[in-house]
């Protein structure tokens, strides 16, 4: 999905089951920032929701493609 480090950093937090607050805390920024990062994987990888944007980083699918992430 060429997601930002920033933005895998959340999806990883994310798929390893912190809420948006327990990733705010985590990287120590603001849940506006946290958003942000969300509003952008969503449109990057189609997903409309958490739900479906953890099913998709959950599936089989994705795992065998691993996520390219480029440099912030």
């Amino acid at each position: 999905a060429n997601l930002s480090r920033a933005e895998f950093r959340v999806c990883l937090m994310l798929s390893k089951g912190l809420s948006v607050k327990g990733v705010v805390e985590e990287l120590g920024t603001s849940e506006a920032t946290v958003r942000s990062h969300l509003r952008s994987i969503y449109q990057k990888t189609d997903a409309h929701g958490m739900a479906e944007l953890l099913y998709l980083m959950l599936s089989k699918d994705a795992q065998a493609a691993p996520p390219q992430v480029r440099s912030a």
